[in-house]
């Protein structure tokens, strides 16, 4: 027994001792200075791989994450990154068609010459040498004398110092040559990647036409092999198809294409392809300002919110909000527009934000309640929000001189916003705003003077305007019709009345609200494991997962919401 217990602790300390002596070999192995053009194709190259993880381990979220993470190299692609990237994972003898597919919509992009030959001249510099770069090699000191012992530490130190105040980034020679490591075979999910990245290079250099056909193209992949791993991707390239139609104003020609889309969607179980269709039609069904179709879509439709991602949930709800808005339903559109300004990504996205929030103002004054002052102090938002905080102010007062000023001096932007017809019912709300300052300032007062106060036409028209004041319980007040004036009555306490009650109900119920809605975005692991029983693809993700925070889309600095 004691021979048999000293040998396992034998094998225990051999096993440590190759452990340190791999770690220390990699900690000594050779290092490359990662040039910004190498840096660009390491993303690219990384992405790739995170999506074939995804792929092997079935994970949606890894594979969403990897699509999330284009935009951190989007402003910086090239035609000729993308070159180098195709030649390398699409190999010429398995599959030269596609292989020249992708090449042939990639020259349609011209770019700089200085980007495509330092791209062309770091690639080559790197394959020509064993070691990729200028690699110190450690001498003896017998070799060298005393003056170069000492110019060679004055120069460490020198070097240490500078060092210090710029350390460039450096990767592994290892490393490297694992990324750069050509294929054999390509699997069919790496090829509508590529071919998506291509799209998004063609949709930010304006190639309207070009993204169309591409983009087109991988959509009769995608929908022909029927795969659930392509459809992230194929939710990608709708949106980018009807991104390419809107720009050149022809988004009513691709509705029934996006119909169609939808309805094979849904029976293919296509959650992610559900949720960006859904918010395609809606946004083509309200440019054109078919509310009704719109609405009438909505009922007939159900959104998978929970796999349909918080940015598509955003937009859904933005556009309910806007369809409640129209049709008189200003309760819920005030809920909807709320959620999808709190589910909006908070760092990009901004002209989203923008139109969100000034609808969700809008909304607000046709409630009668007055946003708050901080809403417009948000420096991304303070600027297109001023007409709207002039607006907040005339309709605060009760001024309708000052309320027909903004309105014409304003009306160009309001008219753009899409909430010129919104903002002329708060007409309205001025009148009644103004008349409950009238009420508590007079005790009694004429109708010739409420008119003049209020700029109304004549004395039949505020009678009447004063009347349904009375009958909605905006003032309470009595006409002498015989004399022509109103006499207020003393206003009761509001706390005898049910007021306080229902507005803390209402914030309650607003609470709870977001408690139900975290709990349901809330995600539980199936077992918890050990590292030992982990496979290096769920390791890999775990290790992912803790730079997700620096991940956020894009893409909505681009337009888009995913």
């Amino acid at each position: 027994m004691a021979t048999n217990e000293a040998s396992k602790d034998k094998d225990v300390e051999m096993e440590d001792v190759d452990k340190t002596k791999e770690k220390e070999k990699d900690e000594e192995s050779p290092t490359v200075e990662l040039t910004p053009q190498l840096a660009i194709l390491n993303e690219i190259r990384s992405t790739i791989h995170f999506y074939e993880r995804g792929v092997q381990s079935k994970s949606p979220r890894l594979r969403s994450l990897s699509i999330r993470s284009i935009h951190r190299f989007r402003s910086k692609l090239t035609a000729a990154f993308l070159k180098q990237i195709i030649e390398q994972f699409i190999p010429l003898k398995t599959a030269k068609v596609r292989r020249d597919t992708l090449l042939l919509y990639l020259s349609a992009v011209k770019d700089d010459v200085d980007m495509e030959t330092s791209a062309n001249s770091d690639e080559a510099d790197l394959k020509s040498s064993d070691t990729p770069m200028d690699i110190d090699t450690p001498t003896t000191k017998t070799e060298k004398s005393e003056k170069e012992v000492s110019s060679d530490s004055e120069k460490k130190s020198s070097d240490e110092k500078s060092e210090t105040k710029e350390k460039k980034p450096q990767i592994k020679v290892k490393d490297l040559k694992k990324l750069e490591e050509v294929r054999k075979a390509v699997t069919i999910e790496i090829e509508c990647l590529l071919q998506l990245i291509i799209v998004i290079l063609l949709s930010d250099r304006g190639q309207e036409e070009n993204v169309i056909k591409c983009a087109k193209d991988l959509l009769e992949r995608t929908t022909a092999t029927n795969i659930r791993t392509l459809d992230l991707i194929s939710a990608r390239a709708y949106f980018y198809v009807s991104l390419a139609y809107s720009r050149t104003n022809k988004l009513d020609e691709i509705r029934t294409s996006l119909l169609a889309a939808y309805r094979t969607c849904c029976l293919r179980h296509d959650e992610p392809g559900q949720a960006v269709l859904a918010n395609l039609i809606l946004q083509n069904y309200l440019h054109y300002n078919l509310f009704s179709q719109a609405d009438k879509f909505r009922l007939n439709s159900n959104f998978p919110a929970q796999h349909g991602g918080p940015y598509q949930h955003a937009r859904y709800l933005y556009f309910i909000g806007r369809i409640n808005c129209v049709q008189l339903h200003y309760s819920e559109a005030l809920q909807n527009l709320s959620q999808a300004v709190r589910k909006a990504p908070q760092t990009a996205a901004v002209g989203f934000r923008q139109l969100a929030t000034k609808f969700l103002v809008i909304v607000q004054l046709l409630l009668g309640e007055i946003p708050e002052r901080s809403v417009f102090g948000v420096s991304s938002l303070k600027r297109s929000l001023h007409p709207y905080f002039k607006l907040t102010q005339a309709v605060r007062a009760g001024d309708s001189t000052k309320f027909n000023e903004v309105m014409k001096a304003y009306s160009p932007s309001f008219q753009k916003d899409g909430a010129y017809t919104l903002i002329v019912r708060l007409r309205h709300n001025v009148i009644k705003t103004g008349l409950r300052n009238i009420s508590l300032s007079y005790s009694r007062i004429s109708l010739g003077d409420i008119a003049s106060k209020l700029s109304v036409g004549s004395v039949e028209d505020t009678e009447f305007i004063v009347a349904k004041a009375i009958h909605d319980g905006v003032i309470n007040a009595v006409i002498d019709k015989e004399h022509g004036y109103i006499s207020s009555k003393l206003t009761s306490d509001v706390y005898s009345t049910y007021e306080p009650q229902m507005q803390f109900h209402k914030r309650i119920k607003f609470c709870m609200e977001i408690h139900n809605e975290s709990v349901k975005a809330l995600r539980y692991p199936d077992k918890p494991r050990s590292s030992e029983e982990q496979t290096p693809i769920e390791l890999d993700i775990e290790e992912i997962d803790d730079a997700q925070s620096g991940i956020s889309d894009d893409s909505d600095s681009h337009g888009d919401v995913m």
